[in-house]
């Protein structure tokens, strides 16, 4: 038997189930984006990520951050897929995907070159690298190791020494001292503390309250071994010594809000200090964003992305 509701009930149920709501049409829209990516599109296995292959034109290879989902690129494959072909990268032991050869020992490392493997096997003519996080570290570290092997990487908020973002006097040793013990209380966090501190975290990381929690889930989905080595990796390596050697060009797309109670000019000199060195850098600031550009200035981010991919 059904009650009739108020008008003041309904309001009120509708403010109380709307998050939910429009995280539920934010999931299976990225769901439904992929599932018809899924069904057209090449799909490739390596030892350190799996690959799916979409589209027509030069190549660009996507590799998302640590813990993500390669669905974080959901839009740029709507509006790039018919003019290149894109490489969607899958870390494994992120979100699900088995951990394969990441289940133990160093990712960052062993996950550069493996990708050089998959340029040369696959036979590609110095592809774009876009990768965010730590993927735009990917990039980098990949055209400083093998210059020959790309012809530009576009740096999506991504520092080649991320602790010295906001510590510029932080060093490698220092760095990991400090994110050791943090890391190894992560590792044995219960999971319900652990979904919790995911989901908090993330509503720092973007803009968007339902992408924030669709972030957290992929993390909670996420082999949580890969990722504290993965973050052990980032901590670790320091790769400005490395910038001199890189011959393709480096776009950085870097956010910045004023929640960061860092001037603008000052964080974009912060920036260009960390790549100092670098001999081709473009370095472009979106403003009004968190980590997740993609997610919060989805415009900015694709007009900057295509300005980058048009640049000879």
């Amino acid at each position: 038997m059904f009650t009739k509701m108020t008008r003041e009930e309904k309001e009120a149920r509708i403010k109380r189930d709307r998050p939910w709501m429009i995280f539920a049409v934010i999931a299976i829209s990225a769901s439904a984006v992929f599932s018809a990516l899924s069904a057209k599109a090449e799909t490739l296995e390596r030892a350190r990520f799996t690959v799916e292959v979409v589209g027509q034109g030069p190549d660009v290879i996507l590799i998302p951050g640590l813990v993500s989902d390669r669905a974080v690129w959901a839009d740029t494959v709507k509006s790039l897929s018919s003019s290149h072909r894109l490489h969607l990268v899958q870390v494994r032991g992120f979100n699900g995907v088995p951990t394969g050869a990441n289940a133990e020992g160093p990712v960052l490392e062993p996950l550069v070159e493996d990708l050089n493997g998959y340029i040369r096997d696959k036979g590609l003519s110095r592809p774009v690298i876009v990768g965010h996080s730590m993927g735009g570290a990917t990039g980098v570290m990949l055209s400083a190791r093998h210059p020959q092997a790309v012809k530009q990487v576009v740096v999506v908020d991504s520092a080649p020494f991320m602790p010295a973002l906001f510590n510029p006097a932080a060093t490698a040793e220092s760095a990991k001292a400090q994110a050791g013990p943090m890391l190894k209380a992560v590792l044995a966090m219960p999971a319900e503390q652990f979904t919790a501190q995911q989901k908090m975290g993330m509503r720092m990381q973007t803009k968007d309250p339902a992408k924030a929690d669709m972030v957290a889930d992929w993390s909670v989905k996420s082999d949580r071994s890969v990722m504290v080595r993965a973050m052990e990796d980032l901590t670790s390596i320091d790769l400005r010594p490395e910038l001199k050697h890189i011959k393709a060009k480096i776009t950085v797309l870097f956010a910045w809000d004023p929640m960061m109670q860092i001037p603008a000019d000052a964080f974009q000199a912060r920036w260009e200090a960390l790549y100092a060195g670098t001999p081709n850098l473009s370095v472009k600031r979106i403003d009004n964003s968190l980590h997740f550009i993609m997610f919060d200035q989805p415009a900015a981010f694709d007009a900057a992305l295509r300005t980058a991919l048009e640049d000879k």
